[in-house]
């Protein structure tokens, strides 16, 4: 990113969500870089200002399906609404 880097992202998403009110959004972070610690550090299960998950590229279609799925069945869960709405 030219302007700021994932977890600056992350971190003013969340500010942003936390100042106004809204419900937790999925951050999915998507790189090549898979290896560094900053991967690592940008990802946080109870963090506030962290991303979800993580997937790398070369991205495989099935993966990223996968992960939007689990991610909307932990939603569901969370916030007692149902899968189509």
């Amino acid at each position: 990113m030219p302007i700021m880097d994932g977890k600056e992202v992350c971190e003013k998403l969340r500010k942003y969500e936390k100042e106004n009110g809204l419900r937790r959004a999925m951050i999915l972070l998507i790189s090549g870089n898979y290896e560094g610690e900053d991967v690592m550090q940008s990802l946080g299960k109870d963090s506030e200002d962290k991303a979800d998950c993580f997937l790398k590229k070369p991205l495989v279609f099935e993966e990223f399906c996968w992960t939007i799925y689990k991610f909307r069945c932990w939603d569901v869960g969370r916030s007692n609404t149902s899968i189509a709405g």
